[in-house]
């Protein structure tokens, strides 16, 4: 697959603190990163206005029931296993579909998914089921799969908890098709030998049931109302300003699995091979610590024989992601720029870019920086000199549009399979 490139020609609107000026620079290295110009220049760091709710209107009309588990679920299932279409599943089709959907998911033949690996991954066996009915992907609303934290809504944290007879936080095909074999005896109360999409899609919603939805309870009273506005104004924050005195060039995308394989001679990445439709080549490198991200500044250096290569420090990298931006980023425009689509990474390059032309700094995989994390809500003015565990930033595919925003201070190590990184280029 042919890597990303944007035309050297190109009038690229680097913004500075002050003044908006034209430059035509981008810089392009022996392995064919492409880098960005960013000029010197300040922001506002940290500054933040707590979200707080508002009152219920008594008066409104309840929101429409979201359709159950099963009725996402059945149609595709029905679909894929129903061998002798008769539309409806033996329990020898049932336990075959789930064989196949585990295959799918182990990949790498380890023959068993700690969990975070089964949310992701179970992510790509939904897809396909709402492939096979046009419908929507099961739990493809907020919290589905898991984001960073392991997640609580969606369809695959419960159904990995469901599979997980013996408790030990893995999931294995033993356990995975006993399940499906025990929920069908108990769907098939008659001792039919089948069941039908109705007991299919009621068996599988009372099975997995979705996570409660809002905020629930009464409608808010003028006094409890009054409190939260209070909470609001003492912990909202002014922010402190951040001054970026040099300009440097940053990669223009995230470092990719071939320019990760050209450099060190490995491809970590999970979404590879038969995990990616095509090469992965422009798929962003993952699977990476920090250490590794570190690894590949030295060698590039050395095979470049220079020292300008780096990690962005979290202040450069905020600041170029902001691209001239002073308050947080709509929703609409992370919708245009962030790809997290719950499945996996998608080649770098493919949504919009931010206003210096930066693209993927807000999903598709987080991002490693220099600094350590703090253990607060943002960056210090002053960041720490040590620590255990060092800063992500701009979330990846599995994270909720509200946490994909520059503003995010993550600590890492994070998922295994979402993290990666992009490289400075000091300018001397």
């Amino acid at each position: 697959m042919r890597l990303p490139v944007i035309c050297t020609t190109a009038l690229l609107v680097i913004a500075a603190s002050g003044s908006r000026a034209a430059q035509d620079r981008v810089h392009k290295n022996s392995i064919g990163m492409e880098f960005v110009r960013i000029e010197a220049g300040s922001f506002t760091l940290g500054r933040f206005q707590p979200p707080y709710a508002k009152p219920v209107d008594p008066n409104a009309p309840p929101p429409p029931a979201p359709p159950g588990t099963g009725q996402m679920l059945a149609p595709g299932i029905i679909a894929e296993a129903d061998r002798d279409k008769d539309q409806r599943l033996s329990r020898a089709e049932l336990v075959a579909a789930a064989n196949a959907w585990f295959d799918q998911m182990d990949g790498s033949k380890a023959g068993r998914l700690d969990r975070m690996e089964f949310i992701a991954r179970f992510a790509a066996v939904q897809t396909q089921l709402s492939n096979r009915t046009g419908g929507p992907v099961a739990g493809q609303g907020p919290g589905f799969g898991g984001g960073r934290g392991g997640g609580r809504g969606g369809v695959a944290p419960g159904l990995f908890a469901a599979a997980d007879a013996d408790r030990d936080a893995f999931v294995d095909r033993g356990e995975f098709t006993t399940r499906f074999g025990t929920w069908f005896d108990g769907w098939d109360s008659a001792k039919a030998g089948t069941v039908s999409a109705e007991q299919l899609a009621s068996g599988l919603t009372a099975a997995l049931p979705p996570p409660p939805g809002g905020r629930g309870g009464p409608p808010l009273t003028a006094e409890q109302y009054r409190l939260i506005e209070a909470a609001a104004r003492r912990d909202s924050r002014e922010g402190f300003a951040v001054t970026i005195a040099r300009p440097f060039y940053i990669g223009t995308y995230e470092v990719t699995q071939a320019q990760y394989r050209q450099v060190m001679g490995v491809n970590p990445s999970m979404f590879q091979g038969t995990k990616v439709t095509g090469s992965s080549d422009a798929h962003p490198v993952e699977t990476v610590t920090w250490d590794d991200a570190q690894a590949f500044v030295r060698k590039l250096n050395q095979l470049e024989k220079t020292n300008v290569y780096r990690l962005p420090t979290e202040f450069e990298w905020e600041y170029a992601a902001r691209a001239g931006a002073t308050d947080d980023i709509a929703w609409n425009d992370i919708r245009q720029q962030a790809w997290n689509a719950r499945t996996g990474t998608q080649p770098v390059g493919r949504m919009k870019p931010n206003a210096w032309g930066l693209y993927d700094t807000l999903g598709n995989v987080w991002e490693w920086v220099q600094d350590f994390y703090n253990e607060k809500m943002f960056a210090d003015p002053t960041p720490p000199k040590s620590g255990t565990v060092h800063v992500l930033k701009g979330g990846g595919f599995l994270a909720d549009v509200k946490n994909l925003t520059y503003m995010w201070h993550g600590a890492g190590p994070g998922n295994r399979f979402d993290v990666g990184f992009r490289i400075v280029r000091d300018i001397r």
